[in-house]
């Protein structure tokens, strides 16, 4: 989904917040902690690079791309990139709720809080 993404770091991480909401839901978080102590150690370092690979490692690259060309300032990639991640798996609990909005909006939500943070912007002349 990244790579078939164009233009700023926006609309990638819209792409892969799209990718995510098309697969059946998953917690992330609770199967690392919960299920991978169940597995063999084989076994769970099999996945865990697996899943560094496939979900980690390419929204890291976006991090630093964004970083290189100036989009972000210079933050911790591997730090965005984990945030992105668990906002993405906590999306499908927060859907749940009573009275959420529709995945969209709190998709551009996540995306602009990510992106600009949470302090109030001064005010253009």
């Amino acid at each position: 989904m990244i790579e078939s993404a164009t233009g700023d770091l926006s609309l990638q991480l819209q792409a892969v917040a799209d990718w995510f909401g098309s697969q059946p839901p998953i917690n992330l978080l609770g199967m690392m902690h919960a299920d991978m102590p169940a597995l063999s150690k084989t076994a769970a370092a099999h996945l865990s690079q697996r899943v560094h690979g496939a979900l980690f490692l390419p929204l890291r690259q976006l991090f630093v791309q964004a970083q290189t060309c100036g989009e972000i300032r210079p933050l911790n990639p591997d730090l965005l990139a984990g945030c992105f991640l668990s906002m993405m798996n906590g999306l499908n609990f927060a859907l749940q709720q009573p009275h959420a909005p529709p995945r969209q909006a709190m998709v551009q939500d996540i995306i602009t809080l990510l992106l600009d943070g949470l302090r109030p912007r001064a005010a253009k002349d």
